[in-house]
């Protein structure tokens, strides 16, 4: 609100559906922002349309074209308590994100807000990549990224996630991985905020332990983070989680990026994170 009143452009788009518990002073903005409440449920007729599970899951933030902000954490006091991972990024890879947003934004803004002009000027680094799932468009590349890395790994897997409900095709990789000799670690909540989830994802528990995943719950806060490292070279950030949910259902954006330096710091992180978590044994 201050540096709108200050007459900087402001953008915000913020889910409505996943806000529906918020006080209705969270939902008062100034004239001077440009808001975007993505998919308002206006009544029965929209809460039984299928294209309203779509929801907005990400976690960006742009700013001037030289920086921007991705990963896991949402805007709240509650989250400040959370088990969180976020990254910033700046130099050329900030355009892609604010193109991201930028169509985002013209594809869903209603009549009354104004369009945002194109990114024009792109950027192709393949030592950092940008992937955003899209339901609308049918686009899931983050599941796609997850696969192949865990095909390609020789060494060791270490994953950070949520919600933990891995499909047929994400367990029979993990499994593959771990028994010809990957050190596949994953880390997840012992309790999330989601405790359906948690009954789900246990379901799927027993069949990767008995293949020689290791498997770690962290205890006393909530684990909210969504990372990976695979080798010491790839890694990742992001918004979505290892559930079926986040890869086929929710607008979502990770970023993945290719440097040892950067593997060393988020295993580093991994480790740090087990010293307040407890491993699963099978016969648990």
């Amino acid at each position: 609100m201050k540096k709108a009143r200050e007459g900087i452009v402001v953008y915000a788009i913020f889910d409505e559906a996943a806000n529906f518990g918020q006080p209705a002073s969270f939902k008062q903005f100034p004239k001077e922002i440009n808001l975007l409440r993505f998919r308002r449920v206006r009544g029965l007729q929209d809460a039984l349309n299928p294209r309203s599970v779509h929801r907005e899951h990400r976690k960006l933030l742009t700013v001037d074209g030289r920086v921007a902000f991705v990963g896991g954490w949402n805007i709240g006091v509650l989250f400040t308590s959370w088990r969180d991972t976020h990254l910033r990024v700046r130099g050329d890879e900030v355009r892609e994100m604010e193109r991201v947003f930028a169509d985002f934004w013209n594809t869903h803004r209603s009549e009354d807000l104004p369009e945002l002009p194109p990114v024009r000027e792109r950027e192709c680094n393949p030592a950092i990549a940008f992937q955003v799932n899209d339901p609308y468009s049918h686009t899931f590349p983050i599941r796609d990224v997850y696969l192949r890395t865990i095909n390609r790994a020789n060494d060791r897997l270490y994953m950070t996630t949520a919600h933990f409900t891995p499909g047929p095709a994400f367990r029979r990789a993990m499994v593959k991985a771990a028994r010809r000799g990957v050190d596949v670690q994953v880390l997840i909540p012992e309790r999330s905020n989601h405790a359906l989830v948690d009954w789900l994802g246990r379901s799927y528990l027993g069949e990767l332990l008995s293949a020689g995943v290791r498997i770690f719950e962290y205890e006393n806060f909530m684990l909210h983070a969504k990372t990976a490292t695979v080798d010491g070279i790839w890694s990742t950030i992001g918004s979505s989680n290892v559930d079926t949910l986040s890869f086929f259902g929710l607008h979502e954006s990770n970023i993945e990026v290719y440097s040892e330096r950067f593997a060393e710091q988020m295993e580093r992180m991994f480790e740090l994170d087990k010293t307040n978590a407890r491993e699963l044994t099978l016969e648990a």
